[in-house]
């Protein structure tokens, strides 16, 4: 995988994780990686990989059990679609609807073509 310069990394792993998640490429229930396992894979520090884990602790999309690393919980892929729905519908909906006026172009005209 390529880091965006843009954006720390992570947050790109973070991104990545949920992802997979979402789209199931990562089971509910099942263990993720480990930290050392995901810093070797992707040459990162060991840290970055920490910091993103964390981070989806702390939104209750992972759990660690102790003595036996990271495991998705169960819920987790419906927490991260209403959680990417809730964006799209406050955040990528309004800015779209701008630029679509900006540019005359009405929704009619979208889907006709």
């Amino acid at each position: 995988m390529e880091w965006n310069s843009k954006q720390p990394i992570y947050l790109q792993l973070k991104e990545m994780i949920a992802t997979r998640i979402l789209e199931g490429a990562i089971a509910e229930e099942t263990m993720i990686p480990s930290i050392r396992h995901m810093s070797m894979e992707y040459q990162i520090n060991p840290l970055t990989v920490s910091k993103a884990y964390q981070e989806l602790v702390d939104e209750d999309i992972i759990v660690k059990q102790r003595g036996l690393g990271m495991k998705v919980l169960a819920g987790a892929q419906q927490k991260l679609l209403d959680r990417e729905r809730q964006y799209v519908i406050e955040v990528e909906w309004p800015q779209l609807q701008k630029k679509l006026k900006r540019l005359s172009i009405n929704l009619k005209e979208l889907f006709d073509e």
